[in-house]
């Protein structure tokens, strides 16, 4: 099949191009590299031994998003492409909601004009906003607390909209919750240009290039005061993108699924998972809480179990597994 992925040299995107290119897929990537490197290409193609083309560009230029499309005709779309950083959202909302939703909608709109029915959309967690009741399902209302969850659900409402029209289009969109760990190699880590997330930020205190983790809260309701999270191996995360590709060929419509394990883990029992497993001793410092966190998150996994028969795989001490 020809896959088209739009963010596909991230963290997330490059672990699905090479399980997709390992599975014999023709793939196109299209980034404009604001958080990832273009050596991303060369690490895929060691671990993959075989070919890919990747296109920079940003999915807001229209003109080049239809030649693109035009040029490979893609079959599939997984669209990961967008800024992700919450606490970036809160300081610049506007930024984040016009980037994230016009870049979407040009992909959609050349969707419509090439004739391309299928699509993944990497949507997330921070849709439902502050948990009214645990584990969060599909049903659960959604109120996102900041601009980059507010773009995820209008970007949801779009395409929702667009498959009652086209009922040939067959939409998965898939809520993540909280990737971590990394590809058998450990060359596709959560590496980005500007760490935001817990994982990337433990990575720099162990390898020495920050002094101390900041820990955001201490004094939440919860068993030992830190933020509780839904945490999954990004190995289980790809592997609901393969399951999700064979449910759309058989299914029309828009469907949404929750991807985590349905269980949360504390940052500090991250912290000494980390510790333990790595050998190691992570240094942290509390910090005030940031605007937009919940204290307690994680999902309830089964729906996407039943219909698709999907299911996470691997465990917290694999994900915390320091691969050099």
């Amino acid at each position: 099949m020809k896959i088209l992925v739009t963010g596909g040299l991230g963290y997330i995107g490059s672990n699905i191009v090479l399980n997709l290119l390992k599975k014999k897929h023709q793939v196109l990537v299209v980034d404009n590299l604001a958080n990832s490197k273009r050596s991303t290409v060369k690490k895929i193609l060691k671990l993959a031994n075989t070919n890919f083309k990747f296109v920079y560009s940003d999915c807001k230029n229209k003109k080049k998003i239809f030649k693109i499309f035009n040029s490979f005709k893609p079959s599939l779309v997984i669209h990961l492409a967008g800024l992700k950083s919450v606490a970036d959202s809160v300081k610049n909302p506007n930024l984040y909601f016009t980037e994230n939703f016009l870049s979407a909608e040009n992909i959609f709109l050349a969707m419509q004009k090439f004739k391309v029915k299928k699509l993944i959309f990497s949507s997330s967690a921070t849709v439902y906003g502050k948990p009214k009741y645990l584990p969060i399902d599909e049903n659960h209302p959604t109120k996102p607390l900041h601009a980059y969850g507010a773009s995820k659900l209008a970007i949801e409402h779009l395409l929702k909209n667009i498959c009652s029209m086209r009922k040939d289009w067959s939409v998965v969109s898939l809520r993540y919750f909280n990737p971590v760990g990394s590809d058998q190699s450990g060359l596709l880590k959560d590496n980005p240009l500007k760490p935001t997330n817990l994982f990337p930020k433990i990575f720099n205190v162990y390898k020495g290039k920050s002094s101390f983790l900041p820990l955001y809260g201490n004094n939440y309701s919860t068993k030992d005061g830190s933020a509780i999270r839904d945490y999954i191996h990004i190995l289980d995360l790809v592997d609901s993108h393969i399951v999700s590709i064979n449910f759309l060929k058989k299914k029309k419509g828009f469907k949404v699924f929750n991807v985590g394990t349905g269980k949360g883990y504390s940052v500090l029992e991250i912290i000494k998972t980390f510790e333990r497993v790595n050998r190691t001793k992570i240094n942290f410092k509390i910090k005030s809480r940031r605007s937009g966190d919940v204290p307690i998150c994680y999902a309830s996994v089964k729906k996407i179990n039943k219909e698709i028969g999907w299911y996470s795989k691997l465990k917290i001490n694999q994900m915390c597994i320091l691969k050099k």
